[in-house]
This record gives structure tokens, C-alpha cells and sequence, in this order.
């Protein structure tokens, strides 16, 4: 039996659409309009044994107990049925109070699973850890589970320990928002910073809106809003951000080790350049040595020794010449005459780069 070492790849070319071109939405985000974290700690309760056996569990209940009046002790609570949990929620700008959240319940102790627990009532608060912003309850679905057998054996599926649920907090207060500056401006920040991206959001706006925009830096462009759009402030920004503007992508290629996968940007260019390529197969052939027992003696089995021939051939290599392109297509064109393997190719893109032939920058991961 023989097994032949191979290495799967794939090779990505990212282009823009037809007319190279996006919408203002899809590349920058409004300054002040932004999710935020609300967080808190509460307790999980029902669990049937799996909960937490820490003494923060048993202080944590006997602090729930005197809320409803209930004054005990920690040896006189168990928490076997309870777990310590944080609870986190997403709160968009535009929620209002009395709407609902999902939210998010991860195991902070020794507990084995949140599978059919309730989550109490818990305070959930913005980064200043002093408003309460949402207020979370109710029942959870773990996503995953774990079994133990008589043995001690155990078998966990997806991650017990962390829980959702679905509308389980109510918005109590709001975020505050401001969108708009003193100046009545408005500030766009590109997701991907580019000088010349942003000198074309600028000059889109202002064909659309004469004199609005203005390209503060690579990430930044101020909108100041029309006179006559003052009082429609929604209607002008879904206005902005429908437009369409050239995007300039930055020459880049992305080489992932681990899976093989090699990613080009469109801009990536490359110079006439002469290389020479060997080819490595490594071949391991498993053939147990059987050894039969001696004779006259009370061996009754026939035992397998493992033998082991592990052979490494390389292909002769010709120099080859890749001709320089103008686009990505040419270089993957000439890429693929010479047959490469992933390995071989990633080391090819490498030596390229260092030859100073391959224009675009390279990020290995």
C-alpha cells in the first residue's frame, strides 16, 4: 500500500463588477451610526446537575434570594442547577425602547452545559458600566451538548457552555447618536482607506451636491448638507450612499500556507522574469514484515512487523521564461504553463516578489 503526498489548491482573482464601481453605502460607514455592546452577568438556573460548583455561583444565588426577600446563607444554597454567566446583546443606533435584542449567554466557571436552563434577570449595561441600557430573561438554547458514559468517557458536540436567546432582552434606553456636527456636516469613513477612493467619493458628491464634499485624508470626507436638504436629512443621505463611485484597489496578493489558497487583487502586475522550477514527489509505501512463530515452541500467532520505505524522487527543472502582463489573467496564464504545484507555486510568488518583479504587495498567512 502506497500513499502519494498531494497538496490541493485554489487560486482566486478578485476583479470589481463590470464598471468598476460601488455604491457609497457599501464602502463607508456614517460617523456616530454604529452597533454598541450592552453586557452584563447574571445566572443560568435549571440546569439538571451540570452547573457550576464554584463559590461565586453560591454567592451570586444567595444575592438573588434577597432580592425577593430571602435571607440564607452560602452552605445552605447548592449550585449544582445554577451557572454563572456573562450576557451580551448587540445595540443598534436605531432601536428603541421596548424593542427586542438577541442575545448571547457564555458559561464564566466550571459549568458543563447551559442545555435547558433560564436565564434570570439580568442588567445589561453600555462600556461606562453604569447605564442600563436593556434587560434580559428567559429561557436559552445551548448549541451544543456533552455526554459522559459509566466509564468517565465524555463526548462534546459544538460548544455547550455558550447559549442564545432569540428577543430575550428589552431595550430600556437608548444610545445616543449624533450625525450631525455643529457645521451641520456630515463625516463618510472609507472601510478601506485609499487616497484616490476617497477623492472620487468627494467628486461624486459634489456632482450630485455642488460644493458639499471634501476629502479630508484617505479614510475621511465631510458632507456639508445643502440648505434646501436641511430638513430632509434621511432622504439626503439615502441620496449619498446610492450614488456610485469608482473604488481603487490596492495591488495585493494574499497566500494562505495552511489551505493553498492564493488570492490576487486585478491591479497585480508582474515583470518579464526567468525561473527555474523542480518538482519534488515523496512516496511512502507501508509493507508489514510477517513473522511466524519458531518451530517447537508455543507460539500460536503470526505477528506483523512494520516496515516502512519512504522514497523521494525530483523531476529535472528547465528555466522558463513568464512574460510580464498588464493584468492578473496574463500572470495566472503564464503561472499555469509550468505546472506547478501549490507549494511550488507560493515559493515561486516568494522569490518573484524578491526579485523585484512581482509589483504588489504580498501577505502571508
Amino acid at each position: 500500500m502506497s500513499f502519494i503526498i498531494r497538496v490541493s489548491f485554489v487560486f482566486l482573482l478578485l476583479t470589481t463588477c463590470a464598471m468598476g464601481q460601488s455604491r457609497i453605502a457599501e464602502i463607508a460607514d456614517i460617523e456616530g451610526v454604529r452597533d454598541n455592546q450592552v453586557s452584563g452577568i447574571g445566572l443560568v438556573v435549571g440546569l439538571n446537575g451540570s452547573g457550576d460548583k464554584s463559590i461565586l455561583a453560591r454567592r451570586m444565588t444567595v444575592n438573588m434570594f434577597k432580592k425577593f426577600g430571602i435571607n440564607t446563607t452560602q452552605q445552605e444554597v447548592g449550585s449544582g442547577n445554577i451557572a454563572v454567566v456573562q450576557v451580551t446583546a448587540r445595540l443598534d443606533p436605531f432601536k428603541r425602547p421596548d424593542s427586542k435584542l438577541d442575545v448571547v449567554v457564555s458559561s464564566m466557571q466550571d459549568a458543563k452545559d447551559l442545555y435547558g436552563g433560564t436565564l434570570m434577570e439580568t442588567l445589561l449595561y453600555g462600556k461606562d458600566q453604569k447605564t442600563v441600557y436593556a434587560i434580559a430573561e428567559g429561557p436559552v438554547s445551548a448549541a451544543g451538548v456533552q455526554a459522559a458514559g459509566e466509564s468517565g468517557s465524555t463526548i462534546t458536540q459544538n460548544h455547550p457552555t455558550v447559549a442564545s436567546i432569540a428577543r430575550g432582552a428589552r431595550v430600556e434606553k437608548t444610545v445616543p447618536m449624533q450625525i450631525l456636527d455643529n457645521r451641520h456636516v456630515i463625516r463618510f469613513h472609507l472601510k478601506n482607506q485609499n487616497w484616490k477612493t476617497a477623492s472620487n467619493v468627494a467628486k461624486v458628491i459634489n456632482e450630485k451636491f455642488p460644493s458639499s464634499a471634501q476629502a479630508k485624508n484617505a479614510g475621511v470626507i465631510e458632507v456639508k448638507i445643502p440648505k434646501a436638504w436641511t430638513m430632509k436629512l434621511t432622504e439626503f443621505i439615502a441620496n449619498v450612499q446610492d450614488l456610485r463611485v469608482q473604488v481603487d484597489m490596492i495591488s495585493k496578493v494574499i497566500i494562505n500556507r495552511k489551505t493553498g489558497v492564493i488570492v490576487a487583487g486585478e491591479n497585480v502586475r508582474i515583470s518579464k522574469v526567468a525561473v527555474a522550477v523542480g518538482g519534488i514527489n515523496v512516496t511512502i509505501e507501508e509493507a508489514p514484515q510477517p513473522v511466524v512463530a519458531a518451530p517447537f515452541t508455543q507460539g500460536q500467532s503470526i505477528a506483523a512487523v512494520p516496515r516502512t520505505t519512504l522514497t523521494i524522487s525530483e523531476q529535472a527543472s528547465e528555466l522558463s521564461v513568464l512574460q510580464g502582463g498588464t493584468s492578473v489573467a496574463v500572470l495566472v496564464a503564464s503561472l499555469n504553463e509550468l505546472k506547478l504545484t501549490p507549494s511550488q507555486l507560493i515559493s515561486m510568488l516568494e522569490e518573484i516578489k524578491a526579485a523585484g518583479a512581482l509589483h504588489a504587495e504580498m501577505e502571508i498567512r
